[in-house]
């Protein structure tokens, strides 16, 4: 789904429910800040565009984390990861280089889900992947078994997305500039979907 839809707090609260679960964020695959492709239109950096990704870096990590017996993303992670975005408000604690908000779906619902499904999920394994294109990758799209598209009103995306802090990249860090979600993030939305 689009930037800003609730694809990682749903990715996170399933690797609270799911048994043997792992999460591969796509956001930890850009590029190098030096190699994000520049809007020709807007002379903005463009980091919602598929050649802002290193889409091999991210396929073997999916890769990666569907041979294991027993997923361990974390290694993984770190030799593949590249980017995390901040979410509103920030906290005082970077962790993984991503500031978590895990506070997003209800603990107890968590406990719940987690417990109904126990036995009906033991034994399987999951990966779980997250990523606002996704579907527009055939080699990703071939390994999924099982796919989800996550949205909200363009109102909703753009309120989130704007109220975002920044994001720590390879480089350093970038923090979308006024305007950036209309002249950027929503065109090249509907352009790849």
């Amino acid at each position: 789904g689009p930037s800003c839809s609730g694809k990682t707090t749903l990715g996170r609260a399933l690797t609270r429910i799911l048994p043997r679960c792992s999460l591969i964020n796509q956001d930890n695959f850009y590029k190098p800040d030096s190699e994000i492709p520049v809007d020709p239109a807007t002379g903005l950096d463009n980091w919602d565009t598929p050649d802002a990704l290193d889409f091999p870096r991210f396929i073997a990590a999916i890769e990666e984390a569907s041979a294991r017996e027993k997923p361990d993303l974390l290694s993984a992670l770190k030799a593949h990861a590249s980017n995390a975005h901040l979410p509103t408000p920030p906290t005082e604690q970077l962790t993984q280089g991503a500031i978590m908000d895990d506070d997003a779906v209800d603990d107890q619902l968590i406990d719940e889900l987690r417990l109904q499904y126990a036995s009906a999920l033991a034994g399987h394994r999951f990966v779980v992947v997250d990523g606002f294109l996704l579907f527009t990758h055939p080699e990703i799209v071939s390994r999924l078994d099982v796919r989800i598209f996550v949205t909200a009103s363009r109102e909703t995306l753009k309120r989130r997305r704007e109220s975002r802090v920044g994001y720590i990249t390879v480089e350093g860090f970038w923090q979308d500039p006024p305007g950036y979600f209309d002249r950027i993030v929503w065109p090249n939305f509907v352009l790849h979907h």
